[in-house]
């Protein structure tokens, strides 16, 4: 199967009757009663049928165009429409804007100039004068009505918002590849139907208007009533806040992104390591280096030891570059061996040519030396821990084609694991590697959340964590 072929219609409709089974069983009680309804209905479609509505699922746009039914995989095809027009999943639209918008800009001109009327404009005022005229255009268009509540299955099936069936397409196509686990129960996405609508609500709401998160975010935090039960919801409000940001400083407004990060950092009334390490960075672009310096040395008097490399990092670059003292929260040591410098020259420290830390691992002889910062660890960790990873801890694999259980890299996740991983720790303390890097490996190319298969092969790692000193990487794991 390749990425120009379609994809079979028995293979949608199996894809959708697996997502639709598994939010019933998983979350039904997020679903009104006239939704569990409706799920029903579908799945009870006969097999063209059900083929037929996995197919123009596929179809973009809020309206299909369908003066003919031409899917050669789908048996009896006016019969299979009558059966989703009966059932009240798809409904034929006979007039209105929503049906002249199906039509193309040629459609439309044709038919206002059968009418005597201009044909110049955009296609949104074209369509305005068709659906306004006494002659809608001929052909047939319908619209799906159960589009809404496909989506929020998929997302009570998987687990998370914003995941969809494309995940089999994905692996299909040999675009991304997945764990095979075996599934565990669900936990609930949303703690309460109310939570789930209000996520919704924002979510459609708030597309291009970041004051509407932020709003509702104040009010979440305001509220102490629902601390408790909002806990999910105010996760997912803030995940999506930090991401919009995070797509500002892509386009290069650090000026937007830096005032969504201080909108985040004053709702949780906390310091937050990587929000305050993204707001000194919007510093840094806006040409306030020293500022952000001082933003993450008052950042440190709060954050956990663990937290803190990233902000140490991140300060003393800025205040080195803003000029400025930076106080180390632990004393620098003399280096035992010897250290190593560059010149300034144009290889790095002037922005062009060889970076700073190629150059020097370039010219430090006889040692194996690797550099890929933070993804480094988090493959570390990976590799070592991969086979527990997928182990079974209650609702955190729910579903297939996820990178990972739910709660990875958040609070609670080696607790829920403890005996197996304080096993897996008492071994590393001890040396043992063997064969781990090697098991890991044998998986190469699926999908885990912060690991990269590319860095070294197992021999290479191997190599890399003898280095350590002993019961050196267990504390840093």
């Amino acid at each position: 199967m390749s990425v120009s072929d379609p994809v079979p219609a028995e293979l949608l409709a199996n894809d959708l009757v697996l997502v639709l089974e598994g939010a019933i069983r998983n979350n039904g009680r997020l679903l009104s009663p006239m939704e569990q309804e409706s799920v029903r209905e579908i799945l009870a479609l006969m097999p063209n049928a059900l083929r037929l509505f996995a197919r123009l699922l596929e179809r973009k746009g809020p309206c299909i165009r369908l003066d003919s039914i031409e899917y050669a995989d789908v048996g009896a095809p006016e019969e299979a429409l009558e059966e989703l027009l009966s059932v009240g999943v798809l409904v034929e639209l006979r007039h209105g804007w929503a049906r002249s918008a199906a039509f193309s800009v040629a459609e439309l001109k044709q038919v206002l100039r059968t009418a005597g009327q201009k044909t110049s404009g955009k296609k949104a005022e074209l369509v305005d004068r068709v659906a306004k005229g006494t002659r809608p255009p001929a052909g047939r268009v319908f619209a799906i009505l159960a589009s809404d509540l496909i989506r929020r299955c998929e997302w009570l099936y998987f687990g998370f918002p914003g995941a969809s069936r494309k995940r089999f397409l994905l692996e299909r196509l040999g675009r991304k590849k997945w764990m095979k686990y075996p599934l565990s129960h669900a936990v609930r996405p949303f703690s309460d139907r109310q939570q789930m609508l209000r996520y919704e609500q924002v979510r459609s709401q708030a597309e291009g208007d970041t004051g509407q998160w932020v709003r509702e975010l104040t009010q979440l935090s305001s509220d102490r009533s629902t601390s408790a039960s909002g806990s999910n919801l105010r996760r997912l409000l803030e995940a999506r806040l930090f991401s919009t940001a995070e797509e500002f400083e892509r386009t290069g407004d650090s000026e937007s992104a830096l005032e969504i990060y201080r909108a985040l950092h004053h709702i949780r009334g906390s310091a937050h390591t990587a929000v305050m390490r993204r707001m000194a960075l919007c510093l840094e672009a806006l040409g306030r280096s020293e500022e952000g310096a001082e933003l993450c040395q008052r950042a440190l008097i709060h954050c956990a030891p663990e937290d803190a490399v990233g902000l140490m990092r991140t300060g003393r670059r800025l205040a080195r570059k803003g000029g400025a003292s930076w106080r180390p929260p632990v004393p620098l040591k003399k280096p035992l061996i010897r250290a190593v410098g560059i010149y300034r020259n144009g290889r790095g420290w002037s922005g062009t040519g060889e970076r700073v830390e190629e150059a020097v691992m370039g010219i430090i002889p006889g040692r194996r030396v690797t550099w890929k910062e933070g993804t480094l660890w988090t493959s570390l960790f990976g590799l070592l821990f991969f086979d527990l990873l997928w182990q079974q801890a209650p609702g955190m694999l729910p579903a297939p084609c996820l990178p990972g259980p739910l709660d990875l890299g958040r609070p609670g996740f080696g607790e829920r694991r403890k005996t197996a991983f304080e096993a897996r720790l008492n071994r590393i303390d001890e040396g043992a590697f063997g064969g781990l890097f090697e098991a890991a490996f044998e998986f190469k190319g699926v999908r885990v959340k912060g690991l990269d298969w590319g860095i070294a092969d197992p021999a290479q790692w191997a190599s890399l964590v003898e280095a350590f000193p002993p019961q050196a990487l267990s504390k840093i794991m």
